[in-house]
């Protein structure tokens, strides 16, 4: 069950990520994927794709940043994502809670 709901949910993510106005034009349409198995809440890229992207801008300086700073950003761009599927996925996630819920762990560490 855990993995349909994050598969649910990083799905979605994916699209909003890759859809967020804000992810530099230069790094085109799908930058960010699902992982291979869907067993943590994260969005995965392509490093040299993200690397090759920001070197080119910044050569036609139409980047400024640096590429940590680029990275930064993507990471703020993922983890708002991830929120807004888990809003719009809210019964996933509450299968999630009931996952855990149902394995016995502590709560304090449903989300470690």
């Amino acid at each position: 069950m855990r993995e349909l709901a994050y598969k649910l949910i990083l799905d979605r993510a994916v699209r909003f990520a890759n859809q967020d106005p804000r992810k530099p034009w230069y790094l085109g349409g799908d930058t960010f994927r699902p992982p291979a198995s869907y067993t943590h809440l994260e969005l995965w890229y392509e490093p040299e794709l993200v690397k090759g992207g920001v070197e080119y801008a910044r050569q036609h300086e139409s980047e400024i940043r640096t590429e940590e700073e680029v990275i930064r950003d993507l990471a703020i761009i993922v983890r708002d994502a991830v929120q807004q599927a888990i809003a719009e996925e809210s019964v996933a996630f509450g299968a999630l809670i009931i996952s855990q819920a149902r394995d016995g762990r502590d709560p304090d560490s449903w989300f470690n």
